[in-house]
């Protein structure tokens, strides 16, 4: 676990840059790049419109992760408010941002007259991978961490860490051993990889518009659905235990109901151009 990739000592102080904050920052350049050039290569979408599609839909994922946050974890923010509009990378969840993000996006496509699952087709292979680059970032931080295990591929964080406190907090080890813990973050980092691959693998091969960005929420959901069983809740979290367990139940009941509809209708003429 390295928290710290990295410190520079200047004469007017010490800068660190921290594993989370460095990948969070490599994940959003990354996606954006990768979007912006995918866009125009494999969509034809203007770069211009794809610019301004990039920034509305982040501002908004953002606004929308902070909020999610804040409604799972009201206890903390109650007793903390100056977190509600802190620019802290802690703090965030990811499907408010998916939610919020992707509501934005689907104003855009009626300003624009797009397509809207061609558009989100084009966006969600580069969120599996802003996905994968986080997880990154929250196994060298330490963070999501698991539950203690007794597999060959469980993973020992240091003295300290933010699972020994947990572990410590529950009484089961001492003050100098940490117990081998479920490597919740690598569990999500591969099943959204496969996810990712899946997702361009459907777009190269040009299956009806929408089965791309369905078919990777499906698999990012139950992965999400079963990494619930093996990791550990942060301590702030004041949802109900069957919140999340609902919520991915019924976006997957919806991803399928709509997949099975999309693939049982014939083939129509669709326009591959987004612009009109």
């Amino acid at each position: 676990m390295f928290p710290i990739l990295a410190k520079f000592n200047f004469g007017f102080g010490v800068i660190e840059i921290k594993a989370y904050s460095f990948f969070l920052f490599l994940a959003l350049l990354i996606s954006v790049m990768g979007v912006l050039w995918y866009g125009k290569k494999s969509f034809n979408f203007s770069l211009g419109k794809n610019l301004i599609a990039v920034f509305v839909m982040v501002a908004f994922g953002i606004i929308g992760a902070r909020g999610l946050n804040i409604f799972l974890n009201w206890g903390y923010y109650q007793k903390n408010p100056a977190m509600i509009s802190s620019l802290d990378s802690r703090g965030f969840s990811l499907f408010g941002g998916i939610l919020l993000g992707g509501l934005a996006g689907m104003i855009l496509v009626r300003i624009y007259k797009l397509n809207l699952w061609r558009f989100s087709d084009m966006y969600t292979p580069f969120l599996g991978l802003g996905i994968v680059f986080l997880r990154v970032g929250c196994y060298l931080n330490g963070c999501c961490f698991g539950k203690e295990t007794a597999l060959p591929w469980g993973v020992v964080f240091p003295n300290f860490s933010q699972a020994h406190l947990y572990q410590l907090g529950q009484n089961s080890t001492s003050l100098f051993v940490v117990h081998a813990v479920h490597p919740t973050q690598l569990y999500e980092l591969c099943g959204v990889f496969f996810g990712t691959i899946l997702a361009f693998w459907l777009n190269q091969k040009k299956v009806r518009p929408g089965i791309t960005t369905l078919s990777f929420l499906i698999v990012l959901c139950v992965v999400r659905l079963i990494n619930l069983n093996f990791r550990v809740m942060p301590a702030s979290f004041d949802a109900p235990v069957y919140f999340y367990p609902i919520f991915y139940g019924l976006l997957i009941c919806a991803c399928i109901y709509y997949l099975c509809r999309l693939l049982g209708f014939a083939t129509s003429k669709e326009d591959v151009n987004y612009e009109k």
